[in-house]
């Protein structure tokens, strides 16, 4: 069985397309295995990247063999779901070696955007000022009450959209702001 619930998520735009994390490591981004724990400016990440990637991956064939499924059975004669690359398993990148360190200050990492998704755990952070309620942290429009600690991606962070892919933007961009500001 799973070891939590998660939520596909798609892009909600020109009809909708799937963000694996494959697309994500396409378009750029640095891919790392879970976060464990931080040793001064050095961020310790466990070595599960692949295992990420692969429970993505089966989750994602499970959601669409359950639309496939349904499609057939209310409307059997309706052409099959398009295919997204996104759904793809990418070899090469289930072959990618992550870091396990990395020294935010000789990366030249100035913030972090912390990203938990559906189902976070806080219990590691220890920053003086920073409050949980029921499992989740105290904060106001995505700050804080520990000065330059924020977050984004939890469920009513700022709307009924902030706990979804599609809702994080708006959340993003007033983070950003307060940042700036």
């Amino acid at each position: 069985g799973e070891q939590y619930s998660t939520q596909p998520i798609a892009t909600g735009l020109d009809g909708g397309r799937t963000i694996s994390i494959q697309s994500m490591w396409r378009a750029g981004a640095k891919l790392l295995g879970r976060i464990e724990s931080f040793e001064g400016t050095t961020a310790v990440f466990k070595d599960n990247l692949r295992e990420n990637i692969e429970f993505g991956d089966t989750f994602s064939h499970r959601i669409l063999a359950r639309v496939n499924e349904f499609v057939n059975k209310v409307a059997p004669d309706a052409p099959p779901i398009e295919d997204d690359p996104a759904d793809n398993v990418d070899r090469e990148c289930l072959e990618l070696q992550s870091p396990t360190r990395v020294d935010l200050g000789q990366a030249g990492i100035t913030s972090i955007v912390w990203t938990t998704g559906f189902v976070g755990d806080f219990s590691w952070i220890h920053i003086e000022g920073h409050r949980m309620e029921r499992d989740r942290p105290v904060q106001s429009n995505g700050a804080s009450a520990a000065g330059g600690l924020y977050f984004i991606g939890t469920p009513w962070l700022r709307t009924r959209g902030s706990g979804i892919i599609y809702g994080v933007d708006a959340d993003a961009t007033a983070i950003a702001k307060a940042i700036a500001g």
